[in-house]
Protein backbone atom coordinates (compact mmCIF):
# COMPACT_ATOMS: atom_id res chain seq x y z
CA UNK A 1 0.00 0.00 0.00
CA UNK A 2 2.89 2.37 0.72
CA UNK A 3 4.04 2.13 -2.90
CA UNK A 4 0.62 3.18 -4.25
CA UNK A 5 0.48 5.90 -1.60
CA UNK A 6 3.82 7.29 -2.80
CA UNK A 7 2.84 7.14 -6.49
CA UNK A 8 -0.42 8.90 -5.66
CA UNK A 9 1.50 11.65 -3.85
CA UNK A 10 3.74 12.27 -6.86
CA UNK A 11 0.81 12.21 -9.30
CA UNK A 12 -1.15 14.75 -7.30
CA UNK A 13 1.78 17.18 -7.05
CA UNK A 14 2.43 16.87 -10.80
CA UNK A 15 -1.04 18.33 -11.53
CA UNK A 16 0.35 21.66 -10.35
CA UNK A 17 3.92 21.24 -11.67
CA UNK A 18 5.17 20.63 -8.15
CA UNK A 19 7.77 18.10 -7.03
CA UNK A 20 9.79 16.91 -4.03
CA UNK A 21 13.24 15.46 -3.50
CA UNK A 22 13.65 11.81 -4.45
CA UNK A 23 11.38 10.19 -1.91
CA UNK A 24 11.44 6.46 -1.29
CA UNK A 25 8.29 4.81 -0.03
CA UNK A 26 10.10 3.63 3.08
CA UNK A 27 11.06 7.20 3.96
CA UNK A 28 7.52 8.17 4.98
CA UNK A 29 7.58 8.31 8.75
CA UNK A 30 5.35 9.84 11.40
CA UNK A 31 5.72 13.60 11.66
CA UNK A 32 7.92 13.88 8.56
CA UNK A 33 8.05 17.29 6.85
CA UNK A 34 8.63 17.21 3.08
CA UNK A 35 9.68 20.32 1.15
CA UNK A 36 7.74 21.03 -2.05
CA UNK A 37 9.32 22.72 -5.08
CA UNK A 38 7.88 24.42 -8.17
CA UNK A 39 9.06 23.76 -11.73
CA UNK A 40 11.92 26.24 -11.24
CA UNK A 41 13.00 24.16 -8.21
CA UNK A 42 12.22 26.98 -5.79
CA UNK A 43 10.83 25.84 -2.40
CA UNK A 44 7.16 26.87 -2.35
CA UNK A 45 5.55 24.73 0.34
CA UNK A 46 5.53 21.80 2.71
CA UNK A 47 3.83 18.44 3.11
CA UNK A 48 3.42 16.68 6.47
CA UNK A 49 2.96 12.95 6.97
CA UNK A 50 0.94 11.99 10.07
CA UNK A 51 -1.43 9.09 10.88
CA UNK A 52 -1.00 7.62 7.38
CA UNK A 53 -2.17 10.89 5.81
CA UNK A 54 -0.47 13.76 4.04
CA UNK A 55 -1.33 17.44 4.42
CA UNK A 56 -0.07 19.80 1.72
CA UNK A 57 0.33 23.56 1.85
CA UNK A 58 1.93 25.25 -1.19
CA UNK A 59 2.10 28.56 -3.01
CA UNK A 60 1.26 28.52 -6.72
CA UNK A 61 1.90 31.45 -9.08
CA UNK A 62 -1.32 33.36 -8.37
CA UNK A 63 -2.97 31.19 -5.75
CA UNK A 64 -2.57 29.00 -2.66
CA UNK A 65 -3.02 25.21 -2.58
CA UNK A 66 -4.28 23.27 0.46
CA UNK A 67 -4.76 19.49 0.31
CA UNK A 68 -5.43 16.46 2.52
CA UNK A 69 -5.00 12.85 1.43
CA UNK A 70 -7.49 10.04 2.04
CA UNK A 71 -7.82 6.30 1.56
CA UNK A 72 -11.24 4.67 1.90
CA UNK A 73 -10.22 1.06 1.22
CA UNK A 74 -10.76 1.43 -2.51
CA UNK A 75 -9.62 4.89 -3.61
CA UNK A 76 -6.48 6.85 -2.84
CA UNK A 77 -6.87 10.56 -3.31
CA UNK A 78 -6.80 14.17 -2.19
CA UNK A 79 -9.45 16.68 -1.26
CA UNK A 80 -8.06 20.13 -1.96
CA UNK A 81 -8.79 23.80 -2.42
CA UNK A 82 -7.06 26.51 -4.45
CA UNK A 83 -7.66 30.07 -3.31
CA UNK A 84 -6.83 33.07 -5.50
CA UNK A 85 -4.50 35.69 -4.05
CA UNK A 86 -6.30 38.89 -3.01
CA UNK A 87 -9.66 37.46 -4.05
CA UNK A 88 -12.58 35.40 -2.78
CA UNK A 89 -12.37 33.13 -5.85
CA UNK A 90 -11.85 29.50 -4.91
CA UNK A 91 -11.65 26.02 -6.45
CA UNK A 92 -12.70 22.95 -4.48
CA UNK A 93 -11.19 19.83 -5.99
CA UNK A 94 -11.19 16.05 -5.78
CA UNK A 95 -8.38 13.90 -7.17
CA UNK A 96 -8.62 10.16 -6.66
CA UNK A 97 -7.36 6.99 -8.26
CA UNK A 98 -7.49 3.25 -7.86
CA UNK A 99 -5.65 0.29 -9.31
CA UNK A 100 -7.11 -0.86 -12.60
CA UNK A 101 -6.36 -2.98 -15.60
CA UNK A 102 -5.84 -0.23 -18.18
CA UNK A 103 -2.75 1.57 -19.39
CA UNK A 104 -0.55 2.44 -16.40
CA UNK A 105 -2.87 0.47 -14.07
CA UNK A 106 -4.21 3.66 -12.52
CA UNK A 107 -7.82 4.80 -12.96
CA UNK A 108 -8.11 8.54 -12.32
CA UNK A 109 -11.03 10.80 -11.45
CA UNK A 110 -10.69 14.60 -11.31
CA UNK A 111 -13.47 16.95 -10.27
CA UNK A 112 -13.42 20.72 -9.72
CA UNK A 113 -15.98 23.19 -8.36
CA UNK A 114 -15.42 26.92 -8.93
CA UNK A 115 -16.77 29.63 -6.61
CA UNK A 116 -16.77 33.42 -6.99
CA UNK A 117 -17.90 35.56 -4.05
CA UNK A 118 -19.15 32.36 -2.39
CA UNK A 119 -21.43 31.65 -5.36
CA UNK A 120 -21.14 28.38 -7.28
CA UNK A 121 -20.05 29.19 -10.84
CA UNK A 122 -18.79 26.13 -12.74
CA UNK A 123 -17.91 22.46 -12.48
CA UNK A 124 -15.73 20.12 -14.52
CA UNK A 125 -15.33 16.35 -14.24
CA UNK A 126 -13.02 13.84 -15.95
CA UNK A 127 -13.01 10.07 -15.42
CA UNK A 128 -10.76 7.31 -16.84
CA UNK A 129 -13.00 4.33 -16.12
CA UNK A 130 -16.20 5.83 -17.52
CA UNK A 131 -14.30 7.46 -20.40
CA UNK A 132 -16.30 10.58 -19.60
CA UNK A 133 -16.13 14.30 -19.08
CA UNK A 134 -18.68 16.92 -18.00
CA UNK A 135 -18.33 20.69 -18.00
CA UNK A 136 -21.15 22.80 -16.55
CA UNK A 137 -21.71 26.52 -16.07
CA UNK A 138 -24.30 27.30 -13.42
CA UNK A 139 -24.34 30.96 -14.43
CA UNK A 140 -24.99 30.59 -18.16
CA UNK A 141 -26.83 27.24 -17.75
CA UNK A 142 -24.67 25.67 -20.46
CA UNK A 143 -23.35 22.12 -20.22
CA UNK A 144 -21.19 19.67 -22.17
CA UNK A 145 -21.24 15.94 -21.38
CA UNK A 146 -19.46 13.03 -23.07
CA UNK A 147 -19.63 9.39 -22.10
CA UNK A 148 -18.68 6.47 -24.33
CA UNK A 149 -19.57 7.67 -27.84
CA UNK A 150 -22.31 10.14 -26.87
CA UNK A 151 -21.79 13.91 -26.82
CA UNK A 152 -24.37 16.39 -25.49
CA UNK A 153 -24.26 20.19 -25.52
CA UNK A 154 -27.01 22.19 -23.81
CA UNK A 155 -26.83 25.86 -24.73
CA UNK A 156 -29.77 27.57 -22.99
CA UNK A 157 -32.03 27.70 -26.03
CA UNK A 158 -31.35 24.25 -27.49
CA UNK A 159 -30.16 20.76 -26.61
CA UNK A 160 -27.81 19.05 -29.04
CA UNK A 161 -26.95 15.36 -28.97
CA UNK A 162 -24.70 13.26 -31.19
CA UNK A 163 -24.39 9.48 -30.76
CA UNK A 164 -22.06 7.02 -32.47
CA UNK A 165 -23.38 3.50 -32.95
CA UNK A 166 -20.70 1.48 -34.76
CA UNK A 167 -19.99 4.20 -37.29
CA UNK A 168 -23.60 5.32 -37.70
CA UNK A 169 -23.61 8.87 -36.35
CA UNK A 170 -27.06 9.97 -35.16
CA UNK A 171 -27.74 13.60 -34.28
CA UNK A 172 -30.61 15.43 -32.61
CA UNK A 173 -31.43 19.04 -31.84
CA UNK A 174 -34.44 20.25 -29.94
CA UNK A 175 -35.42 23.69 -28.67
CA UNK A 176 -35.48 24.40 -24.96
CA UNK A 177 -38.40 26.71 -24.36
CA UNK A 178 -38.31 29.37 -21.69
CA UNK A 179 -40.91 32.03 -20.89
CA UNK A 180 -38.22 34.70 -21.01
CA UNK A 181 -36.31 33.31 -23.98
CA UNK A 182 -37.73 31.99 -27.21
CA UNK A 183 -35.75 30.99 -30.26
CA UNK A 184 -37.47 30.05 -33.50
CA UNK A 185 -35.77 26.67 -33.82
CA UNK A 186 -37.15 23.48 -35.30
CA UNK A 187 -36.51 19.99 -34.03
CA UNK A 188 -33.80 18.35 -36.09
CA UNK A 189 -32.74 14.72 -36.37
CA UNK A 190 -30.73 12.65 -38.77
CA UNK A 191 -27.75 10.40 -39.26
CA UNK A 192 -24.65 10.02 -41.36
CA UNK A 193 -22.66 6.91 -42.09
CA UNK A 194 -18.88 7.07 -41.87
CA UNK A 195 -17.15 5.10 -44.58
CA UNK A 196 -13.92 4.54 -42.65
CA UNK A 197 -12.13 1.45 -41.44
CA UNK A 198 -11.19 1.09 -37.78
CA UNK A 199 -7.83 -0.47 -36.99
CA UNK A 200 -6.64 -1.74 -33.60
CA UNK A 201 -9.79 -0.40 -31.89
CA UNK A 202 -8.84 3.18 -32.76
CA UNK A 203 -12.14 5.06 -32.88
CA UNK A 204 -10.58 8.47 -33.50
CA UNK A 205 -12.54 9.12 -36.77
CA UNK A 206 -15.81 8.57 -34.90
CA UNK A 207 -14.99 11.06 -32.14
CA UNK A 208 -13.79 13.64 -34.66
CA UNK A 209 -17.09 13.23 -36.54
CA UNK A 210 -19.06 13.59 -33.29
CA UNK A 211 -17.27 16.83 -32.41
CA UNK A 212 -17.66 18.23 -35.94
CA UNK A 213 -21.38 17.52 -35.92
CA UNK A 214 -22.03 19.04 -32.51
CA UNK A 215 -20.27 22.21 -33.70
CA UNK A 216 -22.44 22.27 -36.83
CA UNK A 217 -25.56 21.98 -34.70
CA UNK A 218 -24.40 24.77 -32.38
CA UNK A 219 -21.33 26.89 -33.11
CA UNK A 220 -21.14 27.94 -29.44
CA UNK A 221 -19.69 24.54 -28.48
CA UNK A 222 -16.01 25.49 -28.69
CA UNK A 223 -16.47 29.06 -27.37
CA UNK A 224 -18.17 27.60 -24.28
CA UNK A 225 -15.30 25.18 -23.65
CA UNK A 226 -12.73 27.97 -24.11
CA UNK A 227 -14.59 30.19 -21.66
CA UNK A 228 -14.56 27.45 -19.03
CA UNK A 229 -10.86 26.76 -19.61
CA UNK A 230 -10.07 30.39 -18.89
CA UNK A 231 -11.98 30.28 -15.61
CA UNK A 232 -10.16 27.20 -14.32
CA UNK A 233 -6.75 28.10 -15.74
CA UNK A 234 -6.93 31.44 -13.96
CA UNK A 235 -6.08 29.49 -10.79
CA UNK A 236 -3.12 27.66 -12.30
CA UNK A 237 -1.65 27.62 -15.79
CA UNK A 238 -3.07 24.85 -18.02
CA UNK A 239 -4.90 23.29 -15.06
CA UNK A 240 -7.93 22.35 -17.19
CA UNK A 241 -5.77 20.70 -19.85
CA UNK A 242 -3.67 18.86 -17.25
CA UNK A 243 -6.71 17.41 -15.49
CA UNK A 244 -8.27 16.36 -18.79
CA UNK A 245 -5.15 14.66 -20.14
CA UNK A 246 -4.37 12.99 -16.81
CA UNK A 247 -7.83 11.41 -16.62
CA UNK A 248 -8.90 10.75 -20.21
CA UNK A 249 -6.27 8.11 -20.97
CA UNK A 250 -8.44 6.37 -23.56
CA UNK A 251 -8.22 9.42 -25.81
CA UNK A 252 -5.27 10.21 -28.08
CA UNK A 253 -4.19 13.74 -29.03
CA UNK A 254 -6.50 13.96 -32.04
CA UNK A 255 -9.52 13.04 -29.92
CA UNK A 256 -8.59 15.51 -27.18
CA UNK A 257 -8.15 18.25 -29.78
CA UNK A 258 -11.51 17.50 -31.43
CA UNK A 259 -13.60 17.02 -28.29
CA UNK A 260 -11.98 19.56 -25.94
CA UNK A 261 -10.04 21.83 -28.30
CA UNK A 262 -6.81 21.22 -26.37
CA UNK A 263 -3.81 23.04 -27.80
CA UNK A 264 -0.82 20.76 -27.28
CA UNK A 265 1.58 23.39 -28.62
CA UNK A 266 1.20 25.16 -25.26
CA UNK A 267 2.76 22.20 -23.49
CA UNK A 268 6.50 22.93 -23.56
CA UNK A 269 8.70 19.93 -24.31
CA UNK A 270 11.17 20.16 -21.43
CA UNK A 271 13.09 17.60 -19.49
CA UNK A 272 11.79 16.82 -16.05
CA UNK A 273 13.78 18.45 -13.32
CA UNK A 274 14.56 16.60 -10.10
CA UNK A 275 15.45 18.30 -6.85
CA UNK A 276 18.52 16.71 -5.29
Amino acid sequence: MKKIFTINFYKFLSLFELSVSNLEEKSFYEGEKIIIYNKMLDPVGEAFYCNDKITINAILKNSHLYANSFYDGNFFGYNYSIEKNNSTDKLIGLFQNQKGIKYDNIIVENELFLYKDDSFVSKCYFNTLRNAFKISSYQSKQKVAYINNQLIFNNVHQENMVINENGQIYYFRKPVFDENLYEDLDNLAGYKSLDVKIYNNDYTPYDIAIADLINELDDMYYPFIENQKELFNDFHERLFETLACTSLKNFNKKQLISLLNIDFSKFASTKKKVKK
